[in-house]
């Protein structure tokens, strides 16, 4: 596989896109078929051992979050439920890295924020922060709450409702918010119920 660079946010959607499209792939010819991203994985799993896994793992999650930016549910499948056994542990870095869904929310790619949403475990998906949850299940909600920025604590950790909320507000498109709205319900009913506390 080629080398990489990373994909830096850009302030508009179209210098984002220009960034993916020109600093995004494997190959050198800028978009890699699923079929070759098999053959690197097969090739890998064979071959690659130590230090050259990590350059391998950072190009095989650029190619994840440009498959997330693009929509392109083939690879984004791949990536999580397809790599040989070998890599079984980047198909779960893939998932609960909070990269890929901030690339899915730039990219406005609503199918694949909920197919990553949905897959997601509570902890990386909520968070510890449950009044951050509820307050990004409240503006999404109400159309009238204004999307604003709300202060994370850091001392709980990331999340994905945090990555998804931050890319919401900096694009002002409540829509990405919507999309996991029924996901966080879901996500804090369950855990309220299992703590006992009524809603």
């Amino acid at each position: 596989m080629g080398a990489v660079k990373k994909v830096t946010e850009k302030n508009s959607p179209s210098e984002r896109q220009n960034t993916m499209k020109s600093e995004q792939s494997f190959s050198t010819d800028n978009d890699i078929s699923l079929e070759n991203l098999r053959a690197d994985f097969e090739e890998a799993a064979k071959s690659l051992r130590g230090a050259a896994l990590g350059q391998f793992q950072r190009n095989a999650k650029q190619v994840f979050c440009q498959a997330c930016y693009e929509g392109d549910i083939e690879k984004i499948m791949y990536s999580l439920d397809g790599l040989p056994t070998y890599f079984d542990w980047l198909s779960r870095d893939c998932l609960n890295d909070y990269k890929g869904i901030s690339w899915a929310c730039f990219g406005k790619q609503f199918d694949v924020i909920q197919l990553l949403a949905l897959r997601q475990g509570p902890d990386v998906f909520l968070g510890f922060d449950f009044d951050v949850a509820l307050e990004v299940l409240h503006q999404a909600r109400d159309e009238h709450a204004p999307l604003q920025h709300i202060a994370f604590d850091e001392w709980h950790g990331r999340s994905t409702v945090e990555a998804v909320h931050k890319v919401a507000v900096r694009e002002n498109d409540r829509r990405l918010i919507v999309s996991i709205a029924d996901v966080i319900e879901e996500n804090l009913d369950r855990l309220f119920e299992q703590i006992g506390v009524s809603g």
